[in-house]
C-alpha cells in the first residue's frame, strides 16, 4: 500500500499542493465519463492534470508541455495505448513514467505496451478502481493484476 500522506513523490515535486512544483500527469482516455472521473481523482491527489481524448491529441499535448507521468487507455480509436506510448518515448520522453491501462487484461495488450516502452500495464474491470497514485508514483513493468508468464 502506498502512503498517500507523504508530500514528496519520486519526481521530487509535491503531490499535496504544499507550494512546491506539482507532478504533472497527462491522462489520455477516449471515454468522457472515465476521463472526467479519473482527472478529478488525480486532481484530488494533488497532481497537475491535463487530458487528451485520443493518442494523437495526447502526443500534441506532450510535445507542447512534457509531463512527469502519462496514463494511457489501451483501447482507443486511432492509435492504441502502446502506439501512443512508443510515440511519446520517441519524442524524448525517456524520463517520463508511462502507464497503459485497459478494461481487459490480456497478455497480448500487456506485452505490446511494455515492448513499446511503457513502465507498466494495469488491467482492470472498472477504471474507477485504478490505484492512480501507485500508477503515477511507483509503477514497475510487472504491475497489474495478471501475473507475468513463466518461461519454460
Amino acid at each position: 500500500m502506498v502512503d498517500l500522506s507523504s508530500s514528496q513523490d519520486t519526481f521530487g515535486g509535491a503531490a499535496s499542493g504544499d507550494g512546491e512544483r506539482k507532478v504533472s500527469v497527462l491522462l489520455i482516455e477516449d471515454s468522457k465519463v472515465p476521463s472526467f472521473a479519473l482527472s478529478q481523482k488525480l486532481n484530488k491527489l494533488g497532481y497537475d492534470v491535463r487530458t487528451a481524448q485520443n493518442g494523437e491529441q495526447g502526443i500534441e499535448l506532450f510535445k507542447a508541455q512534457r509531463a512527469d507521468a502519462v496514463l494511457i487507455d489501451f483501447l482507443m480509436p486511432g492509435m492504441n495505448g502502446a502506439q501512443t506510448a512508443q510515440a511519446i518515448r520517441t519524442l524524448g520522453g525517456q524520463k517520463t513514467r508511462i502507464v497503459v491501462y485497459s478494461g481487459t487484461d490480456d497478455l497480448q495488450s500487456r506485452q505490446e505496451s511494455l515492448a513499446a516502452g511503457a513502465n507498466g500495464f494495469y488491467g482492470c474491470k472498472n477504471k474507477m478502481d485504478l490505484d492512480l497514485s501507485l500508477m503515477v508514483r511507483g509503477t514497475t513493468a510487472n504491475s497489474g493484476t495478471q501475473p507475468e508468464p513463466s518461461v519454460s
